[in-house]
């Protein structure tokens, strides 16, 4: 089993280039207008869960939240329990060196979630 602190600099490690990483690119997209383009848009014309990620959270970076919410109201509310789902389970394997996973009614009703959320965006969009 992983020490304490070995898994203390594992998440501190994980944490900072996650965030380092997320706002180098933020920093990008702001600099050149543009970020990744969607794979799944460009060959299909089809908007994704996904589509308007990086528009929301430059916009939540700079406090535009009216437009971070339309750019993706989808992945907007369901943020935080994203967000703190991860938190637990990386706080729960610092504790005792066992994750605790989203149980699989709340990832399903997630993925539910994506998917109508996908069909009504095509559907108003195109």
């Amino acid at each position: 089993m992983i020490a304490d602190s070995e898994r203390r600099r594992t998440l501190a490690r994980k944490y900072a280039l996650f965030l380092g990483g997320g706002f180098v690119y933020l920093w990008l997209c702001r600099l050149l207008g543009f970020g990744i383009p969607c794979p799944f848009h460009l060959l299909t014309g089809l908007y994704c869960p996904g589509c308007g990620a990086t528009t929301m959270a430059v916009c939540l970076l700079t406090g535009d939240y009216a437009t971070a919410f339309n750019a993706n109201p989808a992945l907007f509310c369901a943020a935080p329990v994203i967000i703190s789902s991860i938190i637990y389970s990386d706080l729960a394997w610092l504790k005792d060196g066992r994750r605790k996973e989203l149980p699989d009614a709340v990832f399903y009703a997630l993925l539910v979630y994506f998917f109508l959320f996908a069909v009504y965006r095509n559907m108003i969009f195109n």
